[in-house]
């Protein structure tokens, strides 16, 4: 983005709707005698402050340190002019706040379909998609669920299939193309696991030179 701060998905917290939305209306109505008042610059670093603390409050459990960087990410944008905003020190993965809020799904009975990917330890290769054995990618997982529903047919049509991911990041080279026929899937993170799916590429084996 313009700002520079990575947006990812984390697919092993449920947040509350409801309650994020009270939130958020509070930080808003806080904020509303500045909105009404002020003129565009002075408004720049108290939306940015707002921002980043509706996101420690969506996901305590991150770590500070995610935070901070967001923090740096948006005060050095060209537009934040003298801005010094910094996060709130609550995101700990140990806290009762981030127990309280998220949510993990269990994993699937062991009678129904599921793939398992691993960004660390799978293989698309040798892999068979079992959790002893998992696939490398969510794209290699979804090709068997699709292998096993419309070539194999040992998956029916309206069948739930589960796709788990490991913790660790899975790094799209290519955008993930899903149409009516991957329906009744379902991704999700393995109990007590984090999981990103990132849209960035690793840089590795490059020597940086000033």
């Amino acid at each position: 983005t313009r700002e520079g701060v990575s947006i990812f998905i984390t697919l092993h917290s449920q947040t509350s709707c409801a309650k994020s939305r009270s939130l958020m209306r509070f930080l808003l109505l806080a904020t509303l005698p500045t909105l009404l008042w002020a003129d565009s610059e002075s408004l720049n670093c108290p939306l940015r402050a707002i921002g980043l603390e509706y996101a420690q409050m969506l996901q305590p459990f991150r770590p500070n340190q995610v935070f901070q960087e967001i923090a740096d990410a948006l005060n050095g944008s060209p537009e934040a002019q003298n801005c010094s905003i910094k996060p709130r020190n609550l995101a700990n993965d140990d806290s009762s706040e981030a127990r309280h809020r998220v949510v993990f799904a269990p994993l699937p009975s062991k009678n129904s379909f599921s793939i398992y990917a691993d960004p660390i330890d799978g293989s698309d290769d040798s892999g068979d998609g079992s959790e002893k054995d998992p696939f490398l990618t969510i794209q290699r997982a979804l090709a068997a669920v699709r292998e096993a529903r419309w070539e194999k047919s040992s998956l029916g049509t309206e069948e739930i299939a589960t796709i788990v991911l490991r913790k660790g990041t899975f790094h799209l080279r290519e955008a993930i193309k899903m149409s009516a026929k991957d329906s009744f899937v379902t991704l999700q993170a393995y109990p007590g696991e984090q999981v990103e799916v990132s849209g960035s590429i690793p840089v590795t084996n490059v020597e940086w030179k000033p």
